[in-house]
């Protein structure tokens, strides 16, 4: 009896050794950099570790859901050297839409708020901060510059007035 458990405990100990488990993504945990594709080349989150950063994953459906946010937080205009906005592209979960019209939401977006919009084509950036299942969806992650998790949401339809306020809020007193 004690040797089959022991089997069966050293088993399952070999088994769980090759799997990797996925927490996901939360308040006060350290968001990890990614390096994902801008336009032709590969970079890595711009301003991580040094300014308060709002980063949108989204799919080309939920490419406006975090706009009201998005332009209140435009509208401060909070100081460059302390903040910045990102977009990420999820173009993994964006199925059935073709990369060229993807890439067009991209350009619209980076001329519309100013920012950097990276893609990512295989869906690491859910995989790395475990954000489940994104299709239709996108999501906002309010970064310090202390790389900590200070808020992070998931949007299926537009962000709600509430929401805008509370980020607005946050980032305000983040960069300070």
């Amino acid at each position: 009896m004690k040797r089959k458990l022991l089997i069966v405990v050293s088993s399952l100990l070999v088994i769980m050794g090759g799997v990797t488990l996925v927490n996901s993504l939360s308040v006060g945990q350290v968001a990890p950099n990614l390096t994902l594709k801008n336009g032709d080349t590969t970079s890595t989150i711009p301003g991580y570790g040094t300014k308060v950063l709002t980063v949108i994953y989204a799919t080309v459906k939920g490419s406006d859901f975090c706009d009201p946010i998005s332009n209140a937080l435009k509208a401060k205009g909070f100081p460059k050297a302390k903040y910045e906005g990102v977009g990420i592209a999820n173009m993994k979960d964006s199925s059935g839409v073709p990369d060229f019209v993807i890439e067009k939401s991209v350009k619209k977006k980076r001329a519309q708020f100013g920012a950097v919009v990276l893609t990512d084509a295989d869906g690491l950036t859910a995989q790395t901060w475990g954000l489940g299942d994104c299709k239709g969806k996108s999501v906002l992650v309010v970064l310090g510059a202390d790389k900590k998790v200070k808020f992070v949401k998931a949007y299926s339809g537009k962000a709600p007035q509430g929401d805008v306020d509370a980020v607005v809020a946050l980032v305000e007193g983040l960069v300070k």
